[in-house]
């Protein structure tokens, strides 16, 4: 199985995950979806003011502000260094996925993230692959300690980590899922106008059609033709993000019905084949048998992906019934140790 950056996310991304359960009505991005009426958690507020307000905090620490310098906005992964080269010198990885988690939990706590998605955005634009077998995807990057240098291999690197990317098509999902967060929670459109940032956002959805398969799930990379439940939710809560996009800022309303059209099949195939009948839950993979709920990582959170991106009702009582059944499993192996 592919390196599980779904289950480690910095504390802010870990933060805004919660904080978007929090109410009744709360979930990560719906578009196109009606809003929830019951909510698969207790209603109120899942994170305190105080944690939330440490958790933006957290954020801001991870941005690298370079002004005039490459990687200027870019969102390191840890606040610690994740690489020290032969000269001592610290390198922090900076990996799109979980960034793009975190800033889209982030712009439903404060406008005062606008900015920093602004930038986050132009890094990923001047980042994106726009060619090869990645192309539409951005690689993890390493940025050195004050920003004035990064690279997807500083010296002395292990080699795996070397132009990496967990899966391509949950990365290019996400952009397209952080732009249109970024203009519904009040950013200026103009932004994704921006040619650098319009060609990104269309190579990051070329890259999601590249990997669609003849049901229209995706596969989580060219080399790696493994298709994911989680990543199945993301491409296709990102297909109506990027539709409306589409409608909405670059008046192209026939391609927004493709994207919609594309949505609708991957969610079709989704329900057809990545759910367990005997089970009555999700498995990881389309490979996969019945998910374990001793583990919560991918078996638990395979659950839990289909609510928060809005492709399953989660004020449907089977879903809110599944997601406990699958949480009390957990829990009961954390304290048992069983």
């Amino acid at each position: 199985m592919r390196v599980p950056f779904k289950a480690t996310l910095t504390l802010a991304s870990l933060a805004f995950m919660l904080a978007s359960l929090s109410g009744a009505s709360a979930s990560l991005p719906t578009v196109g979806r009606q809003p929830i009426a019951e909510s698969p958690c207790p209603a109120g507020g899942l994170v305190d003011d105080e944690f939330r307000d440490a958790a933006l905090q957290a954020l801001d620490r991870l941005v690298v502000k370079a002004p005039g310098q490459p990687a200027h906005g870019a969102i390191q992964s840890h606040h610690a260094a994740g690489h020290l080269d032969s000269q001592g010198r610290a390198w922090h990885q900076v990996t799109a996925y979980a960034a793009n988690l975190a800033v889209l939990g982030a712009l439903r706590l404060s406008p005062s993230v606008l900015p920093l998605a602004e930038d986050w955005l132009r890094w990923q634009a001047r980042h994106i692959e726009a060619q090869g077998p990645n192309r539409g995807v951005v690689l993890d990057h390493w940025v050195r300690d004050g920003g004035q240098e990064e690279s997807i291999c500083p010296e002395g690197i292990a080699q795996r980590l070397c132009g990496h990317v967990d899966a391509h098509d949950s990365t290019a999902a996400t952009t397209l899922l952080l732009a249109e967060a970024y203009v519904r929670h009040g950013g200026n459109a103009d932004l994704l106008r921006e040619p650098p940032v319009r060609l990104a956002l269309e190579s990051a959805a070329m890259a999601m059609a590249q990997l669609t398969t003849a049901d229209g799930l995706t596969l989580a990379k060219p080399d790696y033709p493994i298709v994911y439940t989680m990543d199945a939710a993301e491409v296709i809560a990102s297909w109506r993000a990027w539709a409306r996009l589409q409608r909405t800022v670059y008046s192209q309303p026939a391609s927004a019905y493709v994207s919609s059209a594309l949505a609708d099949r991957a969610q079709k195939a989704m329900h057809a084949k990545l759910w367990d009948p005997k089970s009555q839950a999700w498995k990881v993979s389309l490979d996969g048998g019945a998910p374990e709920f001793k583990r919560w990582y991918p078996d638990t959170m395979a659950q839990a992906w289909p609510m928060l991106w809005g492709v399953v009702p989660a004020a449907k009582r089977s879903h809110v019934d599944l997601w406990r059944r699958s949480m009390a499993a957990w829990q009961r192996r954390d304290v048992t140790g069983t």
